[in-house]
């Protein structure tokens, strides 16, 4: 059985959910063409993706709460957010993050 080790995903909108099951999956990018089709990052389901190394997030929301699905990969080492959009308060915490990479970051309030 083949293995998934890299997934890029175009976001369409945000009514889509997205669910990735790859066990072995170590590199994950989701995009948006541009900030009016932003999807929410609450609409991506990683059940079994322990083996991740590489999150990238293009023109993506990140609701409340929503950093907090990050600690459930053990293994993270880069997150690259790229014109997206976050609450001021992110509460990313991940042991063995060695590269957070912000890119034109909006806040809001």
């Amino acid at each position: 059985m083949a293995s998934i080790l890299e997934i890029s995903v175009p976001g369409q909108s945000d009514k889509v959910t997205h669910k990735v099951e790859a066990v072995n999956l170590e590199s994950f990018r989701l995009e948006s063409a541009s900030y009016y089709l932003s999807v929410s990052c609450n609409n991506i389901d990683f059940p079994s993706c322990g083996a991740l190394r590489y999150l990238d997030f293009m023109h993506t929301k990140f609701v409340h709460g929503c950093f907090d699905s990050i600690q459930k990969f053990p293994l993270l080492e880069i997150l690259i957010l790229n014109a997206c959009h976050a609450s001021r308060h992110m509460g990313i915490k991940s042991q063995h993050l060695k590269s957070l990479k912000s890119m034109t970051l909006k806040l809001k309030p």
